[in-house]
């Protein structure tokens, strides 16, 4: 591989690499004991090769680990250099500040060898069902509450299982051979990812896939860089209210400064880290940082260090996007996933055409069951449930879609098969969607009952109920109008923080009610038959139409109001009332 690699082989490989890290992903997917990781997708599978760039990573990966994993990889290097390391060994850690920002992500590295010496890594970080603790809550005042933390270990020494880490993770978990099952899950994924390099680089009579590694690495550079100076130099600034815990809003603050073909994000101002576990490692702050501007700037290339390179991301030391050890942190969704938000907010002016309004699905709803059925058999479940999709410069947000965690909602029949519990009702909420020339996506409404006389005698069920969007609107942008707030009703409480434990008994239920996406320019510019069409469908409200568009309604049917916005006049006029 030392002559220069032609175009058409280089694609030819490249998709090979990505193809395996897809196929990784199904192994993991399909052997995975937990619905967290089999139904809700939330894993990443990663090739890096051996001076720790990745180089592929699976499709479906979750943001959260793009920005994390590639400085996670050079510090387990560095703790573990290949002269430490044998062919079937395999490194655990979950350390939040090293790898994901929280201890349920826990990361398992396979070296791979060829020749007898490591040529590159399989990586697969997924999170566990669960990890001990005080079940995932944001109350946690230090890390130490939140679960057990895994340094940097040997998972599997030379082909065999280290029976005192596999011992130590089944003494402090509640769902010993559901975690443990994802442990082995991780691996055979990883193995997979080693048996399809080793096949390729034979298949082709490579000695080092690092050459192919630089060529990816240094193409995927340029081509960032490139599209980084199509636009404006500057800075760009903004700060926005997010979220309020103990009665004190947490604020962040951006300036996003073009030059050079690079990009520098400096989170300089924002709020300083609290003790409630919401805080945020900066290796998430990265990810989710990282995610928005690929989005933004280079949506089709795939992931790998090579994004990352002309990108540098600034938070100070002690503030809530760079949390300090030992700071509470399980629940750093909850401020880190606003982050996509925040930085096309920023960028809106100068790009408006590749930037998206507020989702309500930013941060992740996920509700986490546990208890024991009368039959004394301990359940561990996750509901994972999704908002609407701001919208788009083109088009309508889609509703109830994961952005950005990019998890998927487990069918009601699975949860319902997992745990005693009931789904009594889900539907779309009207008007939900915050209107605009795009409208948002809507949100949903869901009950979920505890079954009646399935649960242990005497006990209860534990609820991490995990939502958002509870003191601030979905925010619309360039003109777009906010959608409304979102709201869990627990017992008959309404939660005001967006992570709280509660405790639920037989026979009563848990209300999620799930905010819409924010709009996108004026709602004045919409077409009328879009209007028609969700008035008909019912999902916007005579009163909303009215309201938001100037829209009302007599014996003939629906209308424009002659008091509203000479450009909607002027847009019925172009397209007509529908027929």
């Amino acid at each position: 591989m030392s002559k220069p690699i032609d175009a058409i082989r280089l694609e030819i490989l490249w998709t090979r690499l990505n193809a395996m890290a897809d196929e990784a992903a199904t192994a993991l997917v399909r052997t995975a004991f937990s619905s967290i990781i089999r139904d809700a997708n939330d894993y990443a599978c990663a090739l890096f090769d051996a001076e720790y760039n990745l180089f592929a990573q699976s499709t479906f990966s979750g943001p959260g680990f793009l920005g994390a994993l590639p400085v996670a990889m050079k510090k387990i290097g560095e703790v573990y250099p290949p002269s430490t390391l044998h062919p079937g060994d395999a490194l655990i850690t979950n350390d939040p500040w090293l790898c994901t920002g929280h201890l349920n992500d826990i990361t398992v590295v396979t070296p791979i060898f060829f020749r007898d010496r490591p040529v590159a890594y399989a990586v697969c970080c997924a999170h566990q069902t669960d990890i001990g603790g005080r079940i995932s809550i944001a109350e946690a005042k230090e890390v130490f509450e939140e679960g057990l933390f895994i340094p940097i270990l040997k998972l599997v020494e030379q082909g065999i299982p280290n029976p005192a880490v596999f011992g130590l993770v089944r003494a402090n978990v509640r769902a010993p051979d559901y975690v443990v099952g994802d442990l082995r899950a991780q691996l055979a994924s990883n193995d997979v990812i080693a048996r399809r390099l080793v096949q390729l680089m034979t298949e082709y009579g490579m000695d080092d896939i690092q050459p192919l590694s630089t060529e990816i690495l240094s193409r995927t550079e340029a081509s960032v860089r490139a599209n980084i100076r199509q636009f404006a130099e500057g800075t760009y600034r903004s700060e926005v209210a997010i979220d309020t815990f103990d009665d004190e809003e947490i604020r962040i603050a951006i300036a996003i400064t073009l030059k050079d073909g690079e990009v520098l994000v400096d989170y300089t101002g924002s709020t300083p880290q609290i003790a409630r576990g919401v805080n945020v490692c900066l290796n998430y702050t990265r990810s989710y940082t990282n995610f928005a501007l690929k989005c933004a700037m280079s949506p089709l290339l795939p992931n790998n260090e090579g994004v990352l390179r002309p990108i540098r991301i600034i938070a100070p030391e002690g503030s809530i996007l760079n949390a300090r050890f030992p700071a509470p942190v399980y629940s750093r969704q909850s401020v880190g996933q606003f982050l996509p938000e925040i930085v096309f907010r920023t960028l809106a002016t100068l790009m408006p055409d590749r930037v998206i309004a507020g989702s309500g699905g930013a941060p992740v709803w996920a509700q986490r069951f546990l208890g024991r059925r009368k039959n004394g058999k301990r359940f561990l479940l996750s509901c994972i449930s999704r908002g609407g999709l701001g919208a788009r410069p083109q088009s309508d947000g889609i509703s109830t879609l994961a952005f950005p965690s990019n998890t998927n909602a487990a069918p009601v029949e699975i949860l319902e098969g997992d745990g005693p519990i009931v789904c009594e009702k889900k539907e779309l909420i009207v008007d939900s969607a915050g209107a605009g020339q795009y409208r948002g996506g809507f949100g949903q409404h869901m009950v979920i009952r505890v079954r009646e006389d399935e649960i242990e005698p005497g006990t209860k069920v534990i609820v991490n109920a995990k939502g958002g969007r509870f003191h601030y609107m979905v925010p619309g942008i360039l003109g777009g109008q906010d959608a409304a707030k979102g709201a869990i009703v627990a017992n008959g409480e309404t939660l005001q923080v967006s992570s709280k434990q509660v405790i639920m008994n037989s026979g009563e239920s848990l209300e999620l009610k799930l905010p819409g996406g924010g709009g996108y320019g004026d709602p004045y510019a919409r077409d009328f038959r879009l209007i028609e069409e969700d008035l008909r469908n019912g999902l916007v409200s005579a009163e909303q139409a009215g309201r938001s568009y100037g829209v009302v309604t007599d014996s003939s049917g629906w209308k424009i109001d002659v008091a509203g916005s000479e450009a909607l006049r002027r847009a019925t006029r172009k397209n007509g009332p529908a027929a």
